[in-house]
């Protein structure tokens, strides 16, 4: 067996202080200014797998889809106390090309629909972060691809979605991750 089951609780422990509490503690330090000026710019980098989790990535998405939900809240939180120049942006990039991923591909092993899918380029990603910086998105994910799937999420039962995850090749993305 591979996947959640096997993960060390140590390695658990670690995602979520890299992935969760980093925001936290980091926006914790710098929000209070911000308020006091009623000015600034948060960006939160998640994932795509924090919209949809993904086969061995168990506390990887859990902890990216926190990031979704934190950024959601504090976007409510800085609304209700009247601040209208305090912005918060949540980056939710698909697989990027680094060593990370570069066994990893969407539909490698089989003919799914997104078979072949490359990997973010790194400059893409960030111009994408720029642009949603300077024009104040709440939410920018790359490629534009993954607000399709948000969507499917949204309106299609967990019984429906899982086949149509399966079809794109995205179950089987980390098949050969660690290998």
């Amino acid at each position: 067996m591979t996947g959640f089951p096997c993960s060390p609780d140590i390695g658990l422990r670690k995602t979520f202080e890299v992935n969760v509490f980093a925001h936290f503690w980091t926006i914790k330090a710098f929000l209070p200014e911000m308020m006091a000026k009623n000015d600034g710019h948060i960006v939160n980098i998640s994932s795509s797998t924090g919209i949809w989790g993904i086969n061995k990535l168990s506390d990887y998405s859990a902890s990216k889809s926190a990031v979704i939900t934190f950024s959601e809240c504090l976007n409510y939180e800085i609304a209700r106390s009247g601040r209208d120049a305090i912005h918060v942006t949540t980056v939710c990039p698909a697989h990027l090309k680094t060593r990370m991923f570069e066994k990893c591909a969407i539909g490698k092993a089989d003919k799914s629909a997104l078979s072949g899918t490359k990997p973010l380029d790194l400059d893409h990603c960030v111009f994408g972060i720029i642009d949603a910086i300077l024009t104040n998105r709440k939410l920018v994910c790359l490629p534009k691809t993954v607000y399709i799937m948000m969507f499917c999420k949204t309106f299609l039962p967990m019984d429906a979605l899982y086949p149509v995850l399966h079809a794109l090749g995205v179950t089987s993305f980390m098949d050969e991750y660690g290998v």
